[in-house]
């Protein structure tokens, strides 16, 4: 479960184009100074291959054989069977082949997992179950991380098997905590069971999910206990047990254990400090609507299920279970106040990595999965802050109509928060939703990288994917019911359906998300007609933006190099209506609330400076106006971009190539610059609107505003592009 950070390589390439950057403008020809071969010997230089020489031959998908120790078939959620793992595996992952072998390993214990597909009888008839496997001891399999624990998921509802991977890997590349994953061919006691997917576990560890690990941390504090007080092994194993089930010792420093000599009361002091541990991280938990399982769980006072999933037991330790309740109590309080502050003057984000959540909505609304706000939904507690993630159970999604009513098979649908809590309440914040939209298009390259994934992966594993659909038979259909009789909704055809359905998902999401107020998640939080505002700076009404295509179309523009003050004035023509209040990028409160009516305006002053001048940056002003009981009114919001490019004359287009502006004359050539080639694991093809390809250096003929993002081409099947919003030379996380 890794963030992916692929700098290697990139750090030459990025250093060249700073230097010539710092030399040279758009436009201008650039050569190279004499002594570049010394600074770049030719033993040395980095090989790019050229776009049209990749091919990635043929590969075969791994083999994992479990063999049970009595031959039977595992049933069970709730208890492990011992067995034995077998890999066999080629091309990319050949050097894996020897991880966990009957020589360093071999014994693994297995039991069923999953919720749904678990009931279901068609798939027990046909011994298709998921499982949980733990190996004896630790292995990297596949380059994932070392690690016991692991799941081989059948995707009994996916046709295409194609749905999982391709969610979890698109939230990794965004910088999620995320499950590494790859398909496998699964025997069991030498029966073909088909094809599978092998993922990492969801659980805090090192390189899974990188926070305070307490159940680690008991083992730890007991087996120092253990040596210095030499402890038989059967001892130390009972104590770990306890302290990992009975979490109290970690705040009072001294746990009761029945150890061979009888009932104990062991003082753990000597070997931690309790008074220096931080409490604020460490809990792994999931918003799930079923609440399930012997976990400790709770209902919010907006009625969200809250299950801890790790630490397991966090209910024996009240003060720790108290910092979790506490934290997502002030949470859901701000997210739910009509200011998105609570009571104590904090905002939502302060108890939240808003990026976060920002990325998760993103994976969780391009692929339409519709137990959005239910189930499966991940986040954890690290720093005193929520993250979320891991994305996870995407076999429902993307237009699947194997497990899809006919009104939910459609992409052109927001996911709604059916909880209807914080998903969607958090979705009434226009800062929140503009950065949403914001951060769709910047991520356009990632998308078209998605897109064009479908093909590569169809090559690599849809004969195993047909040998399976043959296998499993027959699948029942939901939406397409005339399939159901007799006939069997093949691979070929859902991944037709599924290619077909992100295509049309990812046009109808650019077509929305550049909507100023495009009432994401239907949340209620709308402008209002009846709320009226303008803006001046110095006197001069702003400029209109005219020049979209950066993100989300904008109110209004100003320069970076704008000074003086900018003064906003609010009326309105609802007659409960008194008050309103100004908020700038959600949490600077500008002013004070001040009085409104439909006789009263309120006027608002603040410097320039306060907005965000970054060329491009866009500035978000949440108005809300109040009744006289404090209660919401209504709202509006007020877009602003910063941009050192305001217009157009009638006989130039504006041609967005990256994150750079170029005018240029319609109906005259125009040389496509340049792209950096700084993503390993991928190839430029050149500048892409979507449709045509344009090298760098091509000549084109505008006729109309356009704008191009850099098509890559993968150098490997599983190249994993870095759209994340880190920078660290790690690929575990940060």
């Amino acid at each position: 479960m890794k963030k992916r950070h692929n700098i290697r390589f990139t750090a030459i390439l990025l250093l060249s184009v700073i230097l010539l950057s710092s030399c040279a403008t758009s436009g201008t020809e650039v050569t190279l100074p004499a002594d570049t071969e010394a600074l770049f010997p030719a033993d040395e230089q980095p090989s790019v291959p050229d776009a049209d020489d990749i091919t990635y031959g043929e590969t075969k998908v791994p083999v994992i054989y479990l063999t049970t120790s009595d031959g039977t078939q595992v049933t069970s959620k709730d208890e492990f069977s011992p067995c034995n793992v077998r890999f066999e595996l080629n091309g990319i992952f050949a050097e894996y082949e020897n991880t966990y072998t009957d020589e360093n390993g071999g014994g693994a214990q297995l039991r069923c997992r999953g919720n749904s597909s678990y009931s279901r009888a068609e798939m027990r008839a046909k011994n298709k179950y998921s499982y949980k496997l733990k190996l004896d001891t630790k292995a990297d399999l596949f380059g994932f991380g070392e690690n016991r624990d692991w799941y081989l998921i059948s995707n009994w509802f996916d046709v295409s098997a194609l749905r999982n991977k391709l969610a979890y890997d698109f939230s990794g590349a965004l910088g999620l905590a995320y499950t590494q994953n790859t398909w496998v061919e699964l025997y069991y006691n030498e029966e073909y069971r088909g094809l599978y997917l092998l993922t990492e576990s969801i659980e805090i560890d090192d390189g899974r999910i990188d926070t305070v690990n307490w159940e680690e941390f008991a083992e730890d504090v007991a087996n120092a206990y253990a040596t210095a007080n030499s402890l038989s092994a059967e001892d130390t194993e009972l104590l770990c047990s306890a302290m990992r089930t009975k979490l109290g010792w970690i705040t009072s420093g001294t746990v009761s254990v029945t150890l061979s000599g009888g009932k104990q009361d062991i003082d753990l002091t000597a070997h931690f400090n309790k008074d220096s541990l931080d409490l604020t991280s460490g809990y792994l938990i999931e918003y799930d609507g079923r609440l399930d399982g012997e976990r400790s769980k709770w209902k919010t006072e907006e009625g969200v299920a809250i299950a801890l999933d790790n630490p397991e037991q966090l209910s024996s330790n009240r003060t720790m279970v108290n910092y979790v309740r506490d934290l997502t109590n002030d949470f859901e309080e701000a997210l739910f106040s009509n200011t998105f502050f609570n009571d104590k003057g904090k905002h939502y984000s302060e108890y939240l990595d808003v990026d976060s959540l920002v990325d998760f909505w993103l994976t969780w609304t391009l692929f339409g999965n519709g137990e959005f706000g239910y189930l499966s939904m991940y986040y954890y507690i690290d720093g005193g802050k929520i993250h979320f993630g891991p994305c996870w159970d995407f076999d429902y999604a993307a237009g699947n109509t194997v497990t899809l009513p006919e009104k939910w098979v459609g992409y052109t649908h927001w996911v709604t928060d059916r909880n209807k809590a914080w998903y969607k309440q958090i979705m009434g914040d226009p800062y929140f939703s503009v950065l949403c939209q914001e951060r769709w298009f910047e991520i356009r390259e990632l998308t078209d990288d998605l897109l064009r994934s479908l093909d590569i992966y169809k090559a690599y594993m849809g004969d195993e994917a047909v040998r399976c659909c043959e296998r499993n038979g027959v699948r029942a259909n939901w939406s397409l019911k005339e399939l159901n009789d007799g006939h069997s909704y093949d691979f070929e055809t859902d991944y037709e359906h599924l290619k077909s359905w992100l295509n049309g998902r990812v046009k109808w999401l650019d077509d929305m998300l550049c909507i100023p107020d495009a009432n994401i998640d239907d949340s209620g939080n709308t402008r209002s007609s009846k709320l009226l505002t303008s803006i001046n700076l110095d006197g001069k009404e702003l400029e209109y933006e005219l020049i979209s295509g950066r993100g989300v179309y904008a109110d209004y523009i100003i320069d970076p190099s704008a000074t003086g003050k900018i003064e906003l004035t609010v009326s309105t023509t609802h007659t409960t209506a008194t008050s309103c209040s100004v908020y700038l990028n959600g949490t600077k409160l500008i002013g004070e609330k001040l009085p409104l009516g439909t006789k009263t305006k309120a006027v608002f002053s603040f410097d320039v400076s306060e907005l965000d001048l970054t060329d491009g940056a866009i500035n978000v002003l949440y108005v809300p106006a109040f009744k006289s009981n404090g209660s919401l009114r209504s709202m509006t919001s007020i877009l602003i971009r910063t941009s050192s490019v305001h217009s157009v004359q009638r006989s130039e287009c504006a041609l967005l190539c990256g994150d750079d502006i170029y005018i240029a004359k319609k109906g005259e050539p125009f040389v496509m610059p340049d792209i950096p080639e700084i993503r390993e694991g991928f190839v430029a093809e050149g500048w892409t609107d979507g449709e045509t390809v344009y090298k760098a250096g091509e000549t084109v003929i505008p006729s109309s505003s356009a704008v191009y993002y850099v098509r890559w081409k993968r150098t490997d099947i599983f190249s994993a592009m870095d759209m994340s919003r880190y920078n660290c030379e790690s690929v575990v996380n940060e």
